[in-house]
């Protein structure tokens, strides 16, 4: 069976508006979830409107595979603004169906594929694609052949641009990190020490102190508790 994200359109559109209120030069892709696309074009251009709408000077990202492509061509032939392709190798909303979160393109056949994708959807006008845990040796030849930038995610150092999930570098949830997500430092431990602390202070009344207070001028506090006089019950 097909592993699916339970991640909604709806929610897709708040994260990316949220994104782009502090986004000021950089690229902004958004990723369609599971469910969202797959269907028909017809199915499709109803979220990207959404995500448009929520959030203007985006690019969508669709991460289907064949799919993908017809949808490229189609939003092309309507003169709208090519967008992001999907990924290519492992998509993670159908990591089961490729055999669990593995590297892909580690055969010929399997390369080959990868590489026809690739190069059906910058022929159907997509701006860039993404290859995600696919063989460095592999993506370094398609990247090589496609005039598209192409983005990295576990593809080696041959591609035009990396891009790594926060939680995966930085070690925010428990257990085991893909192989291409190196560990900057383990933010998880540290927030939990955080959290246990704060937790403890406040318990224990030592937070909030004076330092961590608003004070106000003792003629005003003064003239508070009369004014209060009239509450008395």
């Amino acid at each position: 069976m097909t592993r699916r994200s339970p991640v909604s359109v709806e929610e897709i559109a708040e994260l990316t508006a949220a994104t782009r209120r502090g986004v000021r030069s950089a690229l902004l892709v958004a990723d369609l979830p599971f469910g969202s696309y797959e269907a028909s074009d017809e199915q499709a251009d109803p979220h990207r409107a959404a995500l448009r709408q929520r959030s203007p000077r985006r690019r969508g990202q669709a991460r289907g595979r064949r799919r993908g492509a017809a949808l490229a061509r189609a939003r092309d032939r309507r003169g709208r603004h090519p967008d992001d392709g999907p990924t290519s190798g492992l998509t993670p909303q159908t990591a089961t169906a490729l055999g669990g979160r593995r590297a892909q393109g580690r055969t010929a056949e399997r390369a080959l594929a990868v590489a026809a994708e690739a190069l059906a959807l910058e022929e159907a006008g997509a701006f860039a694609v993404v290859f995600e845990a696919i063989p460095a040796s592999v993506a370094a030849e398609i990247t090589a052949l496609l005039e598209i930038p192409v983005i990295g995610i576990g593809a080696g150092s041959a591609t035009d641009g990396q891009v790594l999930v926060l939680p995966r570098h930085a070690r925010i949830y428990p257990g085991r990190a893909p192989r291409f997500a190196k560990q900057y430092v383990e933010l998880r431990t540290v927030m939990t020490a955080a959290v246990s602390d704060y937790g403890r202070g406040v318990r224990t009344r030592r937070f909030p102190t004076a330092e961590h207070s608003f004070s106000i001028d003792p003629a005003e506090l003064r003239g508070f508790r009369e004014g209060l006089a009239e509450f008395e019950r």
